[in-house]
This record gives structure tokens, C-alpha cells and sequence, in this order.
């Protein structure tokens, strides 16, 4: 029988025990022994019957070995090689506009100097750091200060500017943690995730590090953004203007807010990924998906089985994950719905009593809030429902 392996370009290599890591076009999959196997000789072997000989198990048969070719690795070859076949997968994709802000070149010093964080102290400091925030986090307060509204609109842009650097910040911390496990630095991106602006490092092969090494690529985000708030609080005790001050005081408790943000696992923030690599399932949020159309969907006689395979221990955790994601969904709707409505009927109300209200600045700016609001809610709702319709629609053709 014909190796159709031998002619294909990938890279196969076992990350830990019983964990094996397929690279094809810079994406990468975890594979099962069986797979790692036929993979590991299969580009070495000129047919299936040398294959065989090669792979040493005589529990498996010759056809057996062409069916786990020809129906599980052969279409997944293809799938990334046909663009047409990757629609699903662009489609349902809750990232768009992505742009590339710095190339890995750029950063290089910057992320040098960071990697030094990197080390044996990076938990007790992380510990430390978050010690020290939850103690400052009950002090801090605002300086009663009235401020005009040119100083309130220089405090907001100013704001707008310090939170975005954090953000950079925090993407090169995920770079220094990759650089610190042997991987190179890659390059910084921003992109729209559904209606969050964001910043992101593409770390697929972070999937090549063992867990432990995973979990700090994955804590290195967060973990710059608590020394960031040990030097807003360092400055905050030193600086005696009010305005300075409360502009001081509103970036921590920003920062702090998407900090603890970061950890919500039902976004593909970072407390996602942490979650997904103590589970060791890669695609959790799909997995989730999965599990809940099982209950309503009835899947093609035709498709071949692969139910998800965990621990005890493990599906208990997914099992709740997928409970607590269902029910972080349904409360977000209907606040984001009870929101909306408020939204148009005071949008109505202002518009229709204008005649009767002194028109200015503050109840234009409200007004054109108010629409803003609306109008990205929507688009929100809108580009969800129509991933979740493609979602479902994958998985009854599977």
C-alpha cells in the first residue's frame, strides 16, 4: 500500500510522557501515542507494509494502520493545506481586525531586560506582589477634589494612553516567560476580541513546553501587571497634586479590574488558558461547545466517534466549568439586555424632551454614549449569534 506520509512536510516530537505535539504550518496538535508513532516513521517508510515492519506492533493490522492515515491525519494535512476548508474555522473565530502593532525584532531588549523576572523568584515575587496589592487595594482612596472638565477629559486621555502601555507591558511579560523557556520572541498584535480591544502574542508553541513551563508563559501577562501596580502605588505615595493623583489612583484600580479580568476562564484570556492546560485539553471553550450540543443536537449516524477522555477528577472540573460558562452567558445577556433597553429609552426620552432641556456638551456627549453603546452591543450579539450558528453547524455535519 501507498505512504501517502512520506511526501508531507511536518514535525513530530513528544513534549512529555504520554503528551506529543504535531507542527504542520505552524500550528500545532496534540496526538496520541498510536499517531506519534506512525507519524515519527511514516516520512521514512516508502510504503505502508515497511511502515508496519517498522512500527513493531502486531495488535495493530496493515489496514487498520491506512484507516488512522487516510481518516485522521490525512484530513487534517488537507484541511490546513485547502484554504476553502479552514471557513468554519475563520468564521467562528471570535477575533477580528488583527494588526500587527511591533515585530519580535523590535522588542528583543525590551523583552532581554524582563526575561530576568523570569526565574527562580518569579512565584515568591508574584506571590508578594499579589500580597501587597490585596493590602493596598482596601487603603487607597480618591482626594475629594473638584475638577474642571477640561482636567476631567485630560484625566481620561491620559488614562486612555498609561492603560494601553500596560497592556503592552503585559504581552511582553507572556514574551519574556517564552523567551525564559527557549522559544522566540514573537511578534505583538492588536486585534478586536467580539467588543474588546486587546493585545496578543501568538504563543502556539508554547504547546512544545511541559506544563509547569506553560503556566508561567501564561502567568507572565498578569504577573507584569502587579509590578506595575507596586510602582503606581510607589508613585502615589510620593505625588501630592490631586489631579495627578486620581489619575494615578483610577490606573490601578484599572489595572487591577483587568487583571482580575484576565482570570475569567470563560474568555480566552489567560485564566482560560491556564485551565486548559491543567485539563490538557488544547480547544476547551470548542470541547464546551461540544458538551452542551450533545443534550440538544443529535450528531450524524455517520461521524466518527471521539468523545472527550478525561480523569475523574478532570471531567468534574470540565463538567462545572461548562456549568459555570453556561450560566456566566445567560447572566451576561440579560445584563447586557436589561443595559440596551435603558439605554434606548433614556436615548428616546433625552431626544424627545430636548425642546425642553438645556441643550449642551454633557447632554450631547450622553446622547452620542448612549448610541455608541447600542450600536456596539449589537454588533456584539449579532457576530456571537452567528459564530454560535456556525458552531452548531460544524458539529451536526461532524
Amino acid at each position: 500500500m501507498e505512504n501517502t506520509l512520506k511526501n508531507i512536510d511536518y514535525k513530530i516530537e513528544k513534549r512529555n510522557t504520554n503528551e506529543y505535539i504535531l507542527t504542520y504550518h505552524s500550528r500545532y496538535y496534540q496526538v496520541g501515542q498510536l499517531v506519534y508513532d506512525i507519524l515519527r516513521i511514516g516520512r521514512e517508510c516508502q510504503n505502508l507494509e515497511s511502515l508496519k515492519k517498522q512500527l513493531g506492533r502486531n495488535d495493530i493490522s496493515l489496514n487498520e494502520i491506512h484507516d488512522i492515515i487516510t481518516l485522521k491525519i490525512m484530513p487534517l494535512f488537507k484541511k490546513e493545506d485547502n484554504p476553502e476548508d479552514l471557513t468554519y474555522t475563520k468564521a467562528s473565530k471570535a477575533y477580528w481586525l488583527n494588526k500587527r502593532i511591533l515585530k519580535g525584532s523590535q522588542i528583543v531588549k525590551i523583552v532581554d531586560l524582563l526575561s530576568l523576572l523570569f526565574g527562580r523568584s518569579f512565584y515568591p515575587i508574584l506571590v508578594l506582589a499579589t500580597i501587597v496589592n490585596v493590602v493596598a487595594y482596601s487603603y487607597v482612596s480618591l482626594r475629594d477634589t473638584h475638577f474642571t472638565w477640561s482636567e476631567n477629559a485630560i484625566t481620561i486621555i491620559i488614562l486612555y494612553a498609561l492603560c494601553f502601555l500596560i497592556f503592552f507591558l503585559h504581552e511582553t511579560g507572556h514574551e519574556a516567560a517564552t523567551q525564559k523557556a527557549g522559544l522566540p520572541v514573537r511578534d505583538i498584535n492588536f486585534s478586536m476580541y467580539y467588543i474588546f480591544p486587546v493585545f496578543y502574542v501568538n504563543l502556539d508553541d508554547a504547546w512544545r513546553k511541559n506544563l509547569s513551563e506553560r503556566i508561567k508563559i501564561n502567568l507572565g501577562g498578569v504577573y507584569m501587571q502587579a509590578l506595575v501596580n507596586l510602582i503606581i502605588l510607589a508613585l502615589m505615595y510620593v505625588v501630592h497634586n490631586p489631579l495627578a493623583f486620581n489619575v494615578l489612583l483610577y490606573l490601578y484600580w484599572t489595572n487591577t479590574a483587568t487583571l482580575l479580568f484576565n482570570f475569567i476562564p470563560f474568555f480566552k484570556f489567560d485564566g482560560y488558558w491556564i485551565l486548559s492546560d491543567l485539563l490538557k485539553v488544547p480547544n476547551l471553550i470548542d470541547a464546551s461547545n461540544e458538551w452542551y450540543m450533545s443534550f440538544v443536537v443529535k450528531k450524524s449516524p455517520f461521524a466518527e466517534g471521539h468523545s472527550l477522555q478525561l480523569p475523574t477528577a478532570k471531567k468534574t472540573i470540565f463538567v462545572v466549568f461548562c456549568v459555570l460558562r453556561a450560566a456566566f452567558i445567560s447572566l451576561g445577556i440579560l445584563c447586557l439586555l436589561a443595559c440596551t433597553i435603558y439605554m434606548v429609552m433614556h436615548t428616546v426620552y433625552m431626544i424627545q424632551n430636548a425642546s425642553y432641556m438645556q441643550v449642551d456638551r454633557s447632554m450631547i456627549a450622553d446622547i452620542m454614549l448612549d448610541v455608541l453603546y447600542i450600536l456596539v452591543i449589537c454588533y456584539a450579539v449579532l457576530r456571537f449569534l452567528k459564530n454560535g450558528l456556525i458552531a452548531l453547524r460544524g458539529y451536526i455535519k461532524r
